[in-house]
Order: C-alpha cells, then sequence, then structure tokens
C-alpha cells in the first residue's frame, strides 16, 4: 500500500477533488451547473449523495478528468471509499451502474462492537464493510486477489 505521510489528500489527488455540491476543485473540471441538463439534473436542485441524479453528476466530471490525465485509456473500474454503508454503498452502486463500471467500495465506520470486514455483493459493485479504519490494508490485500 502506499503510503502519503503527511500529505494532504490534494496532494495525492492533485485538484482532482470534488464537493458535496458537486463543484470540482479543479476549474478545468465541468460544476454542477455545466452538466446539469446532460444528467438530468432540473435547474436549482443539488442531487443528493444517494440519488440516481448525484451518480450521473459524478460520472460526468470523472470522465471529463479522465481526459485531463493525458491518457485515451478510458476507465474500467471503480474504487470507493466512505465511511457510511447506506449513503456511500448507494452512492457507490449509482456510480457504477451509470458508469456502466464494475467496482469495489472500501466503507468503514469506527463502531463497536469490532467483527471481521464484512463482503456484500450487489449488482454493479462490491462492498467491502469494515468497522475500523486500519482494516484499509486488508481491502488492498482483498482487491489484488
Amino acid at each position: 500500500m502506499k503510503t502519503y505521510g503527511q500529505s494532504t489528500i490534494s496532494e495525492f489527488l492533485e485538484d482532482f477533488v470534488i464537493f458535496r455540491n458537486l463543484i470540482p476543485l479543479d476549474e478545468r473540471l465541468p460544476a454542477l451547473d455545466d452538466i446539469r441538463e446532460r444528467a438530468g439534473v432540473p435547474a436549482g436542485v443539488t442531487p443528493r449523495k444517494s440519488q440516481a441524479a448525484y451518480a450521473r453528476v459524478i460520472v460526468e466530471i470523472l470522465k471529463a478528468a479522465k481526459v485531463l490525465d493525458g491518457t485515451d485509456t478510458p476507465i474500467k473500474r471503480l474504487l470507493y471509499i466512505g465511511d457510511t454503508r447506506l449513503n456511500d454503498g448507494t452512492a457507490f452502486i449509482n456510480i457504477a451502474r451509470a458508469g456502466n463500471w464494475p467496482g469495489i467500495a472500501f466503507i468503514a465506520s469506527e463502531t463497536p462492537p469490532l467483527s471481521p470486514p464484512e463482503i456484500v455483493e450487489k449488482e454493479g459493485g462490491t462492498l467491502y464493510l469494515a468497522q475500523r479504519w486500519g482494516a484499509i490494508t486488508d481491502f488492498e490485500a482483498y482487491c489484488q486477489e
């Protein structure tokens, strides 16, 4: 697993960070208002993370980011990291479906009692549900399998 020490998220993601209001940090990427019509989102509405419209917006932004990375290789898989089974798990499945990408999500919440990770297969992807963030190293090994 790569470690980034004291680095900030922006240092390893560069400016490819999308805020909750669906406005990317990198101004070269389209914001919600730029792709609203294409994603089927009505004017004045910001979709919630668990809605299919949110996933369609994220897919459009990811496709634009892929163009900016300078390669012509299409996105093949989705890797998602979140902290809530319901919101993040739903968002991941919706994004995987909207992008037509297989994928896996690591969802961790520090909730006792601790138990081994649970693997949940869903139509659209796999959820790796952990009760501690330290399980991300086990997640990496699981992904490599």
